[in-house]
């Protein structure tokens, strides 16, 4: 599932709008629009958000994201992050840390 998808699942099970959604992230909702359509990808601190408003687990977000087939722009993504040499492999080795940091760095 992208994460387009997972967002949209999530937003649906809560029987929220993208307007409503939107304004909880406090984002536009044509940028909410372009995620659940797979066009932009959130950045770090906004799936963080939605970690929170969705109220679920980033080992349950990084598990249904595991089962999807990545597009070009998440590629890209993991591509950068991979750069980050340092960041990429604790990252690696204890996601669940590596967010919990980035949660106190926002």
């Amino acid at each position: 599932m992208s994460i387009g998808n997972i967002i949209k699942k999530e937003r649906k099970r809560l029987g929220w709008s993208q307007i409503e959604l939107a304004e909880k992230l406090k984002i536009h909702r044509m940028t909410l629009g372009r995620y659940e359509r797979n066009e932009l990808i959130p950045s770090i601190p906004t799936i963080l958000k939605m970690l929170d408003i969705f109220e679920i687990s980033a080992d349950t977000f990084l598990e249904r994201q595991s089962n999807a087939v990545l597009n070009d722009k998440e590629i890209r993504f993991i591509k950068e992050l991979r750069k980050e040499k340092e960041l990429y492999k604790e990252a690696m080795e204890s996601p669940r840390l590596e967010i919990q940091k980035l949660k106190n760095l926002y």
